[in-house]
Parts: structure tokens; sequence; C-alpha cells
């Protein structure tokens, strides 16, 4: 078994600290998966946390209610105050883990691969340890002890207990907590409206994609349709027409052979950007780089797309899409799909094919690995509104969009303040006022 750092390996080099703090453990401030708590009866309602529950931003995004009877074996009990911390990999280096709050009855039970450190109050504020697992340091130390096998490598409870922190007195605990909770409620406050901006578009393309926004009268104002008609899509605005995606556009796989590629810090070297279904995935409505990139070698056995195709992904990760930015090349893995100038507006394609994903996703083949084939993407059969509907709904949908890479921005930014923020205030580079006096 793989040997867990001691605190003197893990502890850092320097022994300075502020007058008043000292060097501890979270073993030493906090009972480390501590003993079973039990409610007054079986039938007792009490809150419930998988791992899904738990961001990887230190929230509780949901929680569901049980019966403790359905939870009194093989779960990993709480109580309010608790630190969770993911013990198995990804979840662990994610960061996942959470400060536990507002439990039903004040017990939870979740996921046996929590581990739950339950702060001791005279020395440590449960804020204060929360701080310290939700550190870079942390998880970084914490993934060079696991033990187990791929896949399936896990924490041990040894390496918290062990886990070193520079504790300053409780009363400057708070001052740090205090402060960082004000950054954390801002945190908050932009994931909400970015959670309720995209529920937001949700609602939108289902409506833009059913009803549009119907016609320009005389003034340049957009009126609603006043005549539908039924057809297999559905009720439908008259004006509406009905399409084939190969009618629209020219749709053709990505190229897969063996790919000469170098990693050059700049495009400007020459060399073209090589994304995959992952790559489409996390890039964002706008693709204008990547991790891999192309030498003229590997240029000539692969499938170069221009700017503004758009990009489905056929495997794995079925139905994403994003738009090229820049010339870009891909696997077969990827498709791209290029509006035929005049038959359809590419931006209006663009969200038409994001609002069907779970569409193209339930025609895969269920084989070893899911995918779909150019036969049956370029039947895909949709409502077409005509070309100045089309740019109204791109456009409605673009600001959306913009509103929320806008909202993504100022998330890491905060983010980013916060980690900058906790490296001072928990190493006591920077002090916190405590009786009215700036400590040095």
């Amino acid at each position: 078994m793989k040997s867990v750092d001691t605190v003197d390996q893990v502890r850092p080099k320097t022994e300075g600290l502020p007058v008043g703090w000292r060097w501890s453990t979270l073993g030493e401030l906090a009972q480390v998966n501590p003993l079973r708590t039990y409610p007054e009866s079986d039938g007792a309602v009490v809150s419930f946390l998988a791992m899904g529950d738990v961001s990887e931003d230190g929230r509780i995004r949901t929680r569901q209610n049980r019966s403790y009877s359905d939870v009194a074996k093989g779960f990993t009990s709480f109580i309010n105050d608790d630190v969770l911390v993911a013990k198995i990999t990804p979840c662990f280096e994610n960061g996942k883990g959470a400060l536990v709050a507002g439990l039903l009855n004040g017990l939870g039970f979740g996921s046996t691969e929590f581990h739950v450190v339950r702060a001791r109050h005279e020395l440590a504020l449960p804020a204060f340890l929360h701080l310290h697992t939700s550190t870079k340091a942390f998880r970084t130390l914490g993934e060079r002890s696991m033990v187990g096998s791929a896949g399936q490598r896990r924490v041990p409870a040894e390496f918290l207990r062990a886990y070193p922190v520079a504790l300053p007195p409780v009363i400057e605990q708070e001052g740090i907590t205090a402060i960082l909770s004000v950054v954390d409620d801002k945190l908050e406050l932009i994931a909400r409206q970015i959670e309720a901006t995209q529920t937001l578009k949700q609602g939108l393309m289902q409506i833009l994609f059913s009803r549009g926004v119907g016609t320009q009268d005389g003034d340049g104002r957009w009126v609603p349709h006043a005549e539908f008609k039924d057809t297999d899509q559905g009720r439908l605005p008259a004006a509406w027409a009905i399409q084939t995606l190969e009618q629209i556009a020219l749709v053709e796989r990505g190229k897969f052979s063996a790919r000469p590629r170098n990693d050059p810090k700049y495009f400007e070297d020459g060399d073209i950007p090589f994304v995959q279904t992952g790559d489409v995935a996390k890039g964002g409505r706008l693709i204008s780089t990547a991790s891999q990139f192309l030498n003229e070698a590997g240029l000539g056995v692969s499938k170069l797309f221009e700017p503004g195709t758009i990009f489905l992904t056929i495997a794995a990760n079925i139905g994403d899409v994003a738009i090229a930015a820049i010339p870009i090349a891909c696997p077969d893995s990827v498709v791209g799909i290029r509006a035929i100038e005049g038959a359809c507006d590419p931006v209006w394609l663009y969200y038409l094919l994001a609002a069907n994903k779970a569409y193209f996703d339930s025609r895969a083949t269920q084989n070893a690995q899911k995918n779909i084939n150019l036969q049956v993407l370029r039947p895909f059969t949709f409502a077409l509104p005509p070309p100045a509907e089309q740019a109204q709904v791109g456009m409605v949908l673009t600001a959306v969009d913009e509103k929320l890479e806008s909202l993504a921005k100022r998330l890491l930014h905060h983010q980013a303040l916060k980690r900058g923020l906790m490296q001072k205030l928990l190493t006591g580079e920077w002090r916190v006022k405590v009786d009215g006096e700036m400590a040095s």
C-alpha cells in the first residue's frame, strides 16, 4: 500500500507564522469520519446527499428527503456543520465537497465516497476547515496520497488526519471566514444567475423552434404569427417549410488517420488546431483554439473545415455542437455541417442542432460505443422559417449566450479572487482586524 505523507512531509518548509498562530493538523482540530449518528426513530425522515448533489465548488446543489429506514445501512452519516470531502477519483481532484447545513431534523446520509470532517469547535470553526479542504494544496497533496487501483483510487482518512493547518485563534478564524463568505455569496449569486439564464434559454428554444418570432409589419416590428398549419412536425406557422438537413447544408465527417502532430505555443506558427469530441463539448459556442495541433504532414491525412462550420459530435457525448471560428481539423467522431448559402442562416442552424441534442442521442446505436452515422443525420427533418425570421431567432439566442459568456467570465474572476484571498488569509500573510486592531 502506498504510504501516506506525514505532517512533516506535507508541511511547508518555512515555520514562520504570525504571532498567536501555530501549526496543527486536521486530526487535532476535527474528528475524521466520526461514529455514526442515529435519529430518534427508524421512521424519521432525514436528508440525503448523493455525490451528484454536491458541486465542484463546494456547494450543495440539491438534496433529497428519505426515511431513515431506507438509508440505515450502507451510507455515510453526517450532521449540520460537518465538512464533506469526496474521497474517490476524479471527484476528489475536481473539488467535490461541502459544508453541511440545513439538514432535515439535523441529520443526513449520503454516498459512502464521502469523508466526514467534524470540527472540534473550541479549536476550529467548521467553515475555516472547509476552506482548507477547498485549497489547491489540499487537493494536490491528497491526490498524491491516493491508494487503490486505476479508476478506484481513494484518498485515505490518514491523509486528512495528518494534513497540516496553520491555525489562528478562533476569533481570527471568524474574520477570515467572514471575508471569504462575502466572495462565496457573490459566487452563489452568479451561479444562480447562470442557472436562471440557462433555464430561460431552454424555454426560449422550445418556443422559437415551434412558434418563431412572427413576421415584420411595415414599421419593422415583429408581430406573432396569426396563421398555423398541422404537420408531421406538429402545429407550425403557415409560412414555415419542412426540410431535411441535407437539403440546406453540406454534412461531412472528419477524417481519421494516424496524425503526425506537434504542440506549438502559438497558433501563429502555422499549425492547425485539431479538436475532438471533448473539445466540442467544452469549447463553448465558438472554437478558436485547441489543445492539439497538426503540422503540415498531419494535415495531409486529416479533414480540414473552414471557419463558420458547425461541428456536431456523433460519438461519445453525442449531439454537442460548436462553431469553428478559424480553420480546424477533426477526426471522424465529429461531423462538419456547412449551411448552403441562401438556403439557411448558419447561426439559426447552430441553435436548431443544439436544441435537438436529445434527439440525436436517442438515434445512436447501442454498441460498445454509442454513435450515429450520416444516414441518420442527413435526413434529419425540421421546420424552416423564412430567412428574416431565422436571422432574428439567431440574434435572440446569441444575445442569451453572450449573457451566459459574460456571467461565466465573472464567475471565473471571482473564483480567482477567492483563491488569491484564501492563499493570503489562510497562511497569515494578510491579517484581519481583531478586537478593533489590525494584525500586523
